[in-house]
């Protein structure tokens, strides 16, 4: 099995199109690598396969997060990395939305025959930024001189900073202490209640 190569991207979008045919919900395994790191291969792997079977139409892909060589490892700062991944393969799916606002004719009347010259200045386009734009958390978009006034940070060392932060700061408070009392009552539970936050 080769989870990573175009085949599988093909082969998911080829089913994606035709469950859409038949108008039916469909989930396919893609979106891993045959990679052993997360590395350039890892993430161009992630990319291709994910967006061709998104722009597809598949309604669930999994296994997309994380995955390497084919499914027989995991890396948990990839779940971080690959989170820009899917994000941006979101934005591409969401496509490009073509309406009176979207064509925007009102604000090309004002710059170009308005004598604006440019389209910063309008409300327009700070509103397009936030809602058309995708901000990854961990891609670098700076410029080369303020990626070197930066100390060249590198994406890997990254993630691997900010798995550290939340698995040591991270407490999760889906279950309330009451129920936590509950549960350690009537099952042996060797963690203490102190390891994610709670206390007594």
């Amino acid at each position: 099995m080769c989870g990573g190569s175009p085949e599988q991207g093909l082969i998911s979008a080829a089913c994606a199109q035709i469950s859409a045919h038949f108008d039916l919900p469909f989930g396919t395994a893609c979106g891993m690598t045959d990679a052993k790191f997360p590395d350039f291969q890892g993430g161009a792997e992630r990319a291709y396969t994910t967006v061709c079977a998104a722009t597809s139409g598949a309604n669930i892909i999994y296994e997309s997060a994380g995955m390497y060589a084919s499914l027989l490892g995991a890396c948990p700062e990839s779940l971080l990395l690959d989170n820009d991944i899917l994000g941006a393969a979101m934005r591409i799916t969401r496509g490009i939305e073509v309406n009176q606002d979207t064509l925007s004719f009102d604000v090309l009347k004002g710059v170009c025959l308005g004598n604006k010259g440019h389209y910063l200045g309008t409300e327009q386009t700070l509103e397009v930024m936030q809602t058309e734009y995708f901000y990854p958390e961990f891609s670098d978009r700076s410029s080369p001189n303020e990626w070197v006034e930066q100390n060249k940070p590198v994406i890997l060392e990254k993630a691997i900073a900010r798995r550290k932060e939340i698995l040591s700061t991270y407490h999760p408070t889906h279950i309330s202490d009451e129920i936590d009392l509950k549960i350690r009552e009537q099952f042996p539970i060797f963690l203490p209640r102190e390891a994610y936050g709670r206390t007594g």
